[in-house]
C-alpha cells in the first residue's frame, strides 16, 4: 500500500481492533478492492461473513469493488 492507502489501512486496522464487526471488515475489503488486491479482498470478506455480513447483492453492485468485480476469483466468491 502506498500513500493514502497505507494511512487508510492503518485507520481501518485501528477501527477493527476496537470494533471487529462485519461493517468494518467490509470497509477493509473495499480498501483492498480499490487497489485491485483480490486475495486481500477475499480474506477481509471472509472475516465480514464470519461476523454476519450477508448482503451479497450489495457487494456485487458496490462501485468500490469495480476493480475486482470482473475477476474470476471475485465472481466465484459471490456465487458461493
Amino acid at each position: 500500500l502506498k500513500g493514502w492507502g497505507q494511512e487508510a489501512k492503518q485507520s481501518a486496522d485501528s477501527m477493527i481492533a476496537m470494533y471487529p464487526n462485519a461493517a468494518n471488515y467490509y470497509t477493509m475489503a473495499g480498501l483492498f478492492a480499490l487497489q485491485g488486491n483480490v486475495a486481500e479482498v477475499m480474506l477481509a470478506l471472509n472475516k465480514a461473513i464470519d461476523k454476519g455480513f450477508r448482503d451479497f447483492d450489495a457487494l456485487e453492485n458496490d462501485p468500490v469493488f469495480y476493480l475486482v468485480q470482473g475477476k474470476d476469483d471475485f465472481k466465484n466468491y459471490i456465487k458461493k
